[in-house]
């Protein structure tokens, strides 16, 4: 398995932290928490001898594509894929929606339409996508249940999946089987832990998912899925710690 470390708990003047993660762990950093001189700076000390390529989290901030008045998500994604070309990103993550309303089916085959026009305009620049699972039952985000997340997916066998461990939590997944069945188009895992109730991005051990029964699943998929650490307040030493109890524990 490949260890990434997403920047959510380091951006702005905190990237500089980075730069204290040892090199055998990958980056994930969200490009739009910054311009592209920030990027170019900030990239090429925390990504310089860096043994994994960059990742990519996509816009999901200013973006809704379930938002039909939202008219400008094919130009924020144009400006996210381009830098991904540049700094050699492997992949780029997508959110299929955050809030939404109307109904259910129209904005499922909105989203569908535009994941289909993100993922054209990805491949002229030979960039990868990965659709993350998103919404939860307790907030009414939910837009695509396991079996729709899977039915979306199989419409787009251009893309590949991202699933994240937190939200399929939230929403009672059966996670070991989510990740047995998705298997090849599995490259990457959000991993963080939560109550069960909030989106909370919690260190591994210090919410109430059952890790074991995850991780056997996850060495199940062979070598290369990146299991990237999106945890939301953590500094480097806790985050460095955690890292080692996590291979300890579920990796060896």
């Amino acid at each position: 398995m490949k260890i990434v470390v997403s920047d959510l708990a380091f951006a702005g003047f905190k990237a500089k932290e980075l730069v204290k993660l040892p090199n055998e762990y990958g980056i994930e950093f969200f490009y739009e928490f910054g311009k592209n001189h920030y990027w170019d700076k900030v990239l090429a000390k925390v990504g310089e001898n860096r043994m994994l390529p960059l990742g990519m989290h996509g816009p999901c901030v200013s973006v809704n594509l379930a938002n039909p008045e939202d008219t400008e998500f094919l130009g924020a994604f144009r400006k996210a894929v381009a830098y991904a070309q540049r700094c050699r990103a492997e992949y780029v993550v997508v959110h299929t929606n955050e809030q939404w309303s109307g109904e259910v089916s129209v904005i499922q085959e909105l989203v569908l339409e535009r994941l289909k026009k993100i993922i054209d305009m990805a491949a002229d620049y030979h960039v990868r996508i990965l659709i993350e699972n998103v919404g939860l039952n307790t907030n009414g985000t939910l837009l695509f249940p396991w079996k729709e997340y899977q039915k979306l997916l199989r419409k787009l066998p251009r893309s590949r999946a991202l699933l994240d461990i937190g939200h399929a939590h939230i929403n009672g997944w059966n996670i070991p089987e989510c990740i047995r069945t998705l298997d090849s188009r599995l490259l990457a895992m959000h991993l963080h832990d939560n109550d069960g109730e909030k989106d909370q991005h919690l260190a591994i051990g210090e919410g109430n998912i059952a890790w074991d029964n995850i991780f056997t699943a996850i060495r199940s998929l062979g070598g290369e899925t990146r299991l990237v650490l999106e945890y939301a307040n953590i500094d480097m030493p806790q985050l460095i710690k955690n890292i080692k109890f996590v291979e300890k524990e579920f990796l060896a």
